[in-house]
């Protein structure tokens, strides 16, 4: 059940979101935690049907030759609540969702988890007349959700990159619209990923108003564990033999396979725009309307993909030209030309032409911010660090870069590649993160440093 909110609530939930990034640029935790519980239940039916009769929509039951075969009770302060019979041999099982509820922008550590399920069950019997002496918990479902804020949209582009490195899965959906910004990869190894806009959502569910908001944008990774993955990855789903530790070490192990996920993405990126090219070429015979009849295709290309041919400008300095395309002395002047092409189409298209966003360095500095998030809460635990100090919210600041700060630094990289005709992408983005700074504490400034080093 939505819940409605008057003037008042719409200004204290923005301000919430802020204190929610009071102290770190972003945070891991639990979003949506379900689990199976085993043991014997008892039922004080008069209890439970008083119980029924005063929350009709959140309450169902049914009652069947003097047994209850099915209950559900859902909560908004923690999630639902169902037991269900096995017609098989008569036994009772629990299912328990536990939601953060509310504005939804925190997320929740395994101890509050745990409490929030003990207190749930406690109302559950207080109220409703439901015991349940549990004789084992495991986990049915695990969400973790990374959540992070920036100063402005993120390119879906550079979403859709992101989700592609991270998940392993190059079938990338939209959800809805792109007005949502909800994006999420295709069901694989037991895993679901989604990407998409906090801000939007919350707007859209009237949680703060349009004109709230308009310096900070939050976006949120999540990824479900089904009961399979869990115990595949943790050798276990009770819930007592899952610590923080395991959960914060998963996370990061997937944001380094995400990492030399990006490498590849990359290295894919860098063949198909040889290949474009090769083709251009040999429909014209003349290098600049080859060019011209590349860059059509180019443009055309990401309009209806979430796997682009070209990733960004700086694709261009990594070609390997060959001799029959152009001359080996003319190698560097070509890339030179292609970017110059870029330019005067980013100028043409503004903001429909993506090439000029640089989505591999904006997507390095996320990757870059995940990893750091997981040393974090090794120290901090899961969750997040809400402070209401009414401080500025942290965010990572992403700017635009003008055509002449990207010139400086691509032509600085085709320069470094001639002289020392090395392009091992593994190498350069393996040095790259390691010259990021930490934003994960310290964030409010632009990173522009991507020349090779």
């Amino acid at each position: 059940m939505t819940k409605k909110y008057n003037e008042k609530d719409l200004i204290n939930n923005e301000q919430h979101i802020y204190d929610c990034f009071s102290n770190t640029t972003g945070f891991l935790g639990l979003d949506r935690v379900e689990v199976t519980i085993k043991g014997k239940i008892e039922f004080d039916g008069t209890k439970l049907q008083i119980f029924s009769n005063n929350n009709k929509k959140l309450t169902v039951i049914k009652y069947i030759d003097s047994r209850y075969e099915y209950i559900r009770i859902n909560n908004s302060t923690f999630g639902s609540l169902e037991i269900i019979l096995n017609p098989y041999d008569n036994s009772l099982v629990c299912h328990v969702q536990i939601n953060h509820g509310g504005l939804n922008f925190e997320t929740n550590s395994l101890s509050s988890f745990k409490e929030k399920l003990h207190n749930f069950l406690n109302f559950v019997e207080c109220n409703a007349g439901i015991t349940i002496y549990p004789r084992s918990i495991e986990y049915r479902e695990l969400e973790l959700a990374f959540t992070f804020a920036t100063n402005r949209q993120i390119h879906i582009q550079t979403r859709a990159l992101l989700l592609r490195s991270l998940s392993n899965n190059v079938n990338i959906t939209i959800v809805n619209d792109e007005n949502q910004g909800i994006l999420k990869a295709g069901k694989y190894k037991n895993e679901k990923h989604i990407f998409y806009d906090k801000i939007k959502k919350a707007k859209r569910n009237k949680q703060i108003p349009e004109e709230l908001c308009h310096d900070i944008d939050v976006y949120r990774y999540e990824i479900t564990l089904n009961k399979q993955k869990i115990n595949y990855l943790f050798s276990s789903t009770n819930i007592n033999s899952i610590d923080e530790t395991d959960i914060i070490n998963y996370f990061k192990g997937k944001v380094q396979k995400g990492i030399e996920n990006l490498t590849k993405q990359i290295n894919i990126s860098i063949k198909k725009t040889q290949k474009a090219l090769e083709e251009a070429r040999t429909i014209q015979r003349h290098p600049y309307n080859a060019t011209n009849t590349f860059f059509a295709r180019l443009i055309n290309d990401p309009l209806n993909s979430f796997q682009p041919m070209t990733l960004d400008e700086e694709i261009f300095c990594y070609l390997k030209l060959k001799q029959n395309f152009v001359s080996a002395s003319n190698i560097a002047r070509t890339k030179k030309r292609l970017i110059e092409h870029s330019f005067k189409h980013s100028r043409g298209f503004g903001e429909n032409y993506f090439l000029s966003e640089m989505i591999t360095w904006q997507s390095l500095r996320i990757l870059k911010l995940m990893l750091d998030s997981t040393d974090f809460c090794k120290t901090y635990g899961l969750g997040c660090q809400l402070s209401k100090n009414n401080s500025k919210p942290k965010c990572l600041v992403f700017n635009n870069y003008t055509e002449e700060e990207r010139g400086t630094i691509l032509y600085q990289n085709i320069k470094s590649f001639k002289k020392n005709k090395i392009m091992d992408i593994h190498e350069i983005i393996s040095k790259r993160l390691a010259n990021l700074p930490t934003e994960i504490e310290n964030s409010n400034h632009d990173v522009k440093y991507f020349s090779v080093v």
